[in-house]
């Protein structure tokens, strides 16, 4: 993508993408079946030690990049994510939003 200097379009990001990185079948768009029910979600009896590093949950500092919630979400859900892959305890979860019941 060298050449110009000048601002990049979407349409050229998109060629470069199809380009180096055709679509594959996660690229998708889904059914929109349903495959993990909210009710469904456990707390787990431990916090994962990735979920422990996050801001507000741990010792460390806050601005230190490593450990924090992926870039783009919002709090509560990187919250609901590790409710639903079983790495933050009921505890944990109360601490940082307020209110388990929203997880």
């Amino acid at each position: 993508m060298r050449g110009s200097g000048g601002p990049l379009t979407i349409g050229r990001v998109e060629e470069f993408l199809d380009e180096w990185a055709p679509e594959i079948e996660s690229d998708r768009p889904t059914s929109g079946e349903v495959l993990s029910p909210m009710g469904s979600w456990k707390f787990a009896d431990a916090t994962c030690s990735y979920v422990k590093k996050w801001p507000g949950l741990g010792e460390r500092n806050p601005t230190d990049p490593k450990g924090s919630p992926p870039v783009g979400h919002e709090p509560l859900r990187a919250l609901a994510a590790a409710k639903r892959l079983g790495c933050i305890t009921e505890k944990a979860g109360t601490k940082h939003c307020g209110h388990s019941k929203r997880l």
